[in-house]
C-alpha cells in the first residue's frame, strides 16, 4: 500500500516545484487574456519603460491601473469558474452513475467462478477454482496487511490527488482558451498545424485527467463495497 501511495503521489502531484510552476503558468495565461481584452475593448497599449519610475508612479496614482486590474480579475476567475463548472458537472454526473452501480453490486460465488474461467481462458495466468475457503483466505491475508488507519490514509491521499487533478484540468482549460485566441486573433504566425497539435495535446490531457478523476473518486466506494461483499462471504463461511 505504501508503494502504491508513493506511485500515485509522484505521478499526480509531481515534485514540489510543480505547484508553483502551475500557479505561475496560470498567472501568465490570465495576464495574456486580460491584455487581449484590453486591446479589443479599449486601445493598443504601450508597455511602461522599466526605467520610467515617474510614469509607473502616475500609472498607479492616477488610477490607470484599475481597468487592466479588473480585466485581469475577470480573465482569471471567469476562466477558472467556467473550467471548474464544466469539470464538476460532468464528473459528478459520471461518478454518481458509477457509485449507484457499485452500491447495487453483488458478488456471488458463481460470479467469481465465471471471472476466473474468463481469466484462465486468456492463458496469461492460471487461477485456482473459486471456493469459500479461497475467498476467506484472500480476505484474511488482505486484512492482516492493511489496517483501518492505512485505508483512511489511502482515501485521504486519493482526495488530495483528485484536488490536484482538478486544478490541472482548470489550467488546461484556460490554456485551451488562450491558445485559441493566439491562433484566431493575436499571433499571426501561429499556423493551423501548430494549433492542431496543441489542441490535440491539451484535449488529450484533459480527457486523461477527467477519467483519472472519476476513477479515483469512485475507488474508495468500490473498495468499501468489495470489503462488504467479502465480509458477507466470510460470515457465510462461519455459518
Amino acid at each position: 500500500m505504501q508503494i502504491l501511495n508513493s506511485i500515485l503521489d509522484s505521478f499526480y502531484r509531481g515534485k514540489e516545484t510543480y505547484g508553483p510552476i502551475r500557479r505561475i503558468l496560470d498567472l501568465i495565461l490570465s495576464i495574456s487574456l486580460a491584455a487581449f481584452l484590453f486591446r479589443t475593448f479599449y486601445f493598443q497599449y504601450e508597455v511602461l519603460d522599466i526605467t520610467d519610475y515617474k510614469g509607473a508612479i502616475h500609472f498607479f496614482l492616477d488610477g490607470d491601473f484599475i481597468i487592466p486590474f479588473i480585466l485581469f480579475l475577470i480573465s482569471h476567475y471567469c476562466t477558472q469558474f467556467i473550467g471548474y463548472l464544466f469539470f464538476a458537472l460532468t464528473t459528478t454526473r459520471k461518478t454518481t452513475k458509477w457509485i449507484e452501480q457499485i452500491i447495487k453490486l453483488k458478488i456471488s460465488k458463481s460470479d467469481l467462478e465465471f471471472d476466473v474461467r474468463k481469466i484462465n481462458k486468456t492463458g496469461l495466468v492460471t487461477l485456482p477454482p473459486v471456493n469459500r475457503s479461497w475467498i476467506v483466505d484472500a480476505y484474511r491475508a488482505l486484512k492482516s496487511i492493511l489496517t483501518e488507519k492505512q485505508w483512511l490514509d489511502a482515501e485521504n491521499r486519493i482526495r488530495l490527488q483528485t484536488e490536484v487533478i482538478r486544478k490541472n484540468f482548470q489550467l488546461l482549460f484556460k490554456a485551451l482558451v488562450i491558445i485559441s485566441i493566439y491562433f484566431l486573433w493575436t499571433v499571426k504566425h501561429f499556423n493551423g498545424f501548430l494549433y492542431a497539435i496543441s489542441l490535440i495535446g491539451i484535449l488529450g490531457a484533459m480527457i486523461f485527467l477527467w477519467y483519472s478523476y472519476t476513477v479515483m473518486e469512485v475507488l474508495p466506494t468500490l473498495i468499501r463495497k468489495i470489503d462488504t461483499e467479502i465480509q458477507k462471504h466470510l460470515n457465510e463461511e462461519k455459518t
